[in-house]
């Protein structure tokens, strides 16, 4: 599976309103998550809204934020194939420098 973040100009979080279980709230976060939720959604056939309902249904006592954080991370675990392991160097793996590139 391609690395679905991309470069954002700003980590701070993003609000947006969205209608989970029926129910129109708010979310913030950050660019990089709506950007990877919103990349699962189309690959799986769901808007925002039906993705965060799935999730608000299964999630206990933690928030709603938590669980997509949550479950994106996840998702994402799944969808990638394991890495060949690499010999240990002074040196951050090329994979480490990418992920860097959107830490703000």
């Amino acid at each position: 599976m391609p690395t679905l973040s991309r470069k954002h100009p700003s980590p701070r979080p993003v609000c947006r309103n969205l209608v989970v279980s029926g129910r129109r709230t708010s979310m913030a976060l950050e660019p990089a998550y709506w950007a990877d939720l919103r990349a699962i959604g189309d690959r799986e056939g769901l808007t925002l809204n039906e993705l965060c309902t799935i999730i608000d249904r299964r999630r206990r006592s933690a928030s709603l934020t938590a669980s997509v954080r949550v479950f994106v991370v996840s998702y994402l675990r799944t969808a990638t194939p394991p890495a060949p392991a690499t010999p240990h160097t002074d040196q951050p793996s090329p994979l480490v420098r990418a992920a860097m590139q959107d830490v703000g």
